[in-house]
């Protein structure tokens, strides 16, 4: 009797394993990803929030997975076209693996088991190629438990990007790390947020928001860090305050609602007043740039 005893505990152990060892993340985990591209029309950029969650646990091919659902991100450039839902699986060597609905293949997305130094490469299912990581270095970050942080850089791409275990990349889409930094045109994702239980574990330093759901909202904090532009509500004249370091070969647009531009106006000073003569009444978009960089952008209302 004790021998039967002893081995139900063992098939019970093995059975408590199975349906926890496999997970990537908690059972709770809430995803808010920030995405940026371009408009179509002028140099200004979208701004929009995926959110994605853990619906819950199933069973493919004889393996245990964390089920996702996929919010549908409706830019131009689409880099999250993996279905409705898709499945995160770890495996006891800390290698993290994402499955499809449309296909029956396993995609090493991360490989937490990895130190300073190692290389190794991940696979992108949306792109069918593989990048080569190599860990810059490695420590551990408290965020309501000591979790394990790595450095990683893309192909030899000097950005570089961290991933967190247990939440994914912070830098590019959690569920495809590294395409910020290997795919040239299309949009740019970061973490926004993590939560867990409705908790909020992480959040991106530069915002104080977890959704940016419209075309400028959320805008005028990211411009606060480097200029300012007043009064707004305007009439003749307006004043655009920028931080030195961003002087170089800067430049304010001012777009109509349409796209079009009908003012450009290099900022030469830390303080540059530019007048507003013949600028119709109404709402109109506007731009500020310095050399290749977006600094930002925002709405202007012209009384």
């Amino acid at each position: 009797m004790k021998k039967y005893l002893t081995l139900a505990a063992i098939a019970l152990s093995l059975t408590s394993f199975s349906n926890t060892n496999f997970r990537f993340t908690d059972s709770t985990a809430q995803w808010n990803v920030l995405t940026r591209y371009l408009c179509s029309a002028g140099p200004c950029h979208y701004y929009n929030t995926l959110t994605h969650e853990v619906i819950g646990d199933t069973l493919m091919g004889g393996l245990y997975y964390q089920a996702l659902n996929i919010e549908k991100d409706t830019s131009f450039f689409n880099l999250t076209a993996l279905g409705e839902r898709v499945y995160l699986r770890r495996d006891a060597s800390e290698k993290i693996f994402l499955r499809r609905d449309i296909d029956s293949l396993d995609y090493l997305i991360y490989d937490f088991s990895k130190q300073a130094g190692d290389t190794f490469t991940i696979e992108s299912p949306d792109f069918w190629n593989v990048s080569l990581c190599t860990v810059d270095s490695v420590d551990v970050i408290s965020l309501d438990k000591l979790r394990k942080r790595m450095y990683v850089r893309y192909n030899g791409n000097p950005q570089g990007d961290i991933w967190i275990e247990g939440i994914g990349s912070v830098k590019s889409h959690f569920l495809q790390p590294g395409n910020n930094f290997i795919v040239s045109d299309g949009a740019d994702y970061e973490m926004l947020c993590y939560s867990e239980n409705r908790k909020q574990i992480f959040r991106h330093a530069a915002y104080t928001t977890c959704v940016m759901d419209s075309l400028w909202s959320g805008v005028a904090e990211i411009n606060s860090r480097t200029f300012t532009l007043s009064p707004n509500p305007a009439v003749n004249q307006i004043t655009v305050s920028i931080e030195e370091a961003y002087l170089d070969n800067s430049v304010f647009h001012l777009f109509d609602i349409t796209g079009r531009m009908i003012l450009q106006q290099p900022l030469t000073a830390p303080t540059n007043h530019i007048e507003l003569s013949g600028v119709s009444r109404g709402m109109h978009l506007y731009n500020v740039s310095s050399g290749k960089e977006n600094v930002g952008t925002g709405k202007l209302l012209v009384e």
